[in-house]
């Protein structure tokens, strides 16, 4: 988007049918991956929403998130995201501070 000069996007606009199958999801922070009661999912195992249409969705929704953050706030927030399933950066560091002491001996 950034690329292309876009500033903002209006998700709900441009996905009004994902948006409304979202108000119908079982939880309200629904991810619509793998989370049961996903009426998005459903949507998608009936025919009536593409795969496509929710990854468009999605990484819209990703690139979103980075309006009106700078470049060095972008980066964080992508290291953040990179390593929240490990644990955070932090956890990542001291994983390779101790591989590294068993790597030279210590």
């Amino acid at each position: 988007m950034r690329e292309l000069g876009i500033e903002t996007a209006d998700l709900k606009r441009t996905f009004i049918d994902i948006d409304e199958l979202s108000t119908q999801c079982r939880f309200h922070d629904c991810t619509h991956r793998s989370e049961p009661g996903c009426a998005v999912r459903h949507a998608i195992e009936a025919g009536l929403l593409s795969e496509g249409r929710l990854e468009s969705y999605l990484k819209l929704k990703k690139e979103a998130r980075y309006n009106g953050l700078s470049s060095r706030q972008i980066e964080a927030e992508k290291i953040t995201a990179m390593f929240s399933g490990m644990g955070g950066i932090k956890n990542v560091r001291k994983f390779a501070k101790e591989k590294n002491r068993k790597k030279q001996g210590y």
